[in-house]
């Protein structure tokens, strides 16, 4: 009886030490997320603050030696060396140069940042002699890091406007896109929501996304699209002003979508209540590349959308808007 009573002790002893084991590992396993998430958006803080400074010495030392970079407004800029001109051509033009960073969403390797760049045209920049203007651009970063450092960048911004504010692009007002035909206030970023709710998880998150692209916008099912959009969904679209809550959301949806669209999902971002989507769509032969989607999350469905896009080369690839300096 006591060699039974010893063998019933020693495995709940085991069991108890097992569990204790496993709840260590649970714990100290946050710490180091937590860590590495922390380092990785410190990274990516340093390369703005390459921008903001125009410290190139920064870039040599967060930058891996074959870096990649991907901005299909600057298709030529594609390695350190092309990008530390870019820097300094961009920091002549504007030398007041400065990015404020709204929102950051970290997972795995990956770091997607939100943010504002302002700045005074004092300089030539792109063929467009100084005028002086004050401008504002809203865009979306997704960076990639490997060993500590930066390997590869996908951007997202509002060329369009920059082109417009700088008084190279006339406003349009009989344009079919709002985009064409702005005002100043158009140019930022809309107010945040403040509707709260139960952020949900990161992975059935982006399930949802991924059902909102695959089963509504690549089927041509509007249905699929509203049935995940909250009545308080507030949306912030520089390109579209007007597309602003629920009803605006829903006439714009209805209103584009005639049929199935080419769009590729090539990358998804999930932390907390928010994915980032970083998208291509196929608009019958023009291409917009790196578009890029916040999705906030409260109970299980859309609240709130951010939009970066694009637009200005497919624009120039359609024949509608030619720059001064059209082949850079």
């Amino acid at each position: 009886m006591r060699a039974m009573h010893n063998g019933k002790h020693s495995a709940k002893k085991n069991l108890f030490l097992l569990f204790m084991g496993l709840s260590f590992l649970a714990i100290s396993a946050c710490p180091k997320k937590i860590d590495t998430t922390t380092k990785n958006e410190n990274l990516v803080k340093r390369w703005f603050q390459v921008w903001n400074t125009g410290n190139l010495t920064i870039a040599e030392e967060i930058f891996a030696t074959n870096f990649v970079n991907h901005d299909p407004n600057r298709p030529k800029v594609t390695d350190i060396e092309s990008y530390k001109v870019w820097v300094v051509e961009s920091r002549t033009a504007f030398p007041d140069f400065h990015v404020e960073i709204h929102d950051m969403i970290t997972e795995g390797d990956k770091v997607a940042s939100r943010w504002t760049l302002t700045g005074t045209h004092k300089g030539n920049f792109w063929g467009v002699p100084p005028t002086s203007v004050h401008v504002t651009v809203t865009g979306m970063n997704i960076h990639r890091l490997v060993h500590g450092e930066i390997d590869e960048a996908w951007w997202s911004y509002d060329m369009l406007g920059l082109m417009q504010q700088l008084g190279v692009i006339l406003p349009m007002p009989a344009a079919p896109l709002p985009a064409l035909n702005r005002k100043t206030q158009d140019y930022q970023w809309s107010p945040s929501s403040e509707v709260t709710g139960d952020p949900g998880d990161p992975a059935t998150n982006r399930n949802l996304v991924l059902h909102e692209e695959v089963e509504g916008w690549k089927q041509g099912n509007v249905d699929a699209i509203l049935e995940l959009i909250a009545p308080e969904f507030v949306n912030h679209d520089p390109i579209w002003p007007a597309v602003a809550d629920y009803e605006s959301y829903k006439q714009w949806v209805e209103s584009e979508l005639d049929g199935p669209l080419a769009v590729t999902v090539d990358d998804l971002i999930a932390e907390g209540d928010k994915v980032v989507e970083r998208c291509t769509v196929d608009m019958g032969g023009v291409t917009m590349e790196s578009l890029m989607i916040i999705h906030r999350f409260a109970d299980g469905r859309m609240v709130e959308k951010w939009w970066s896009k694009n637009m200005l080369v497919p624009l120039q690839q359609l024949g509608i808007i030619r720059l001064p300096d059209q082949d850079r």
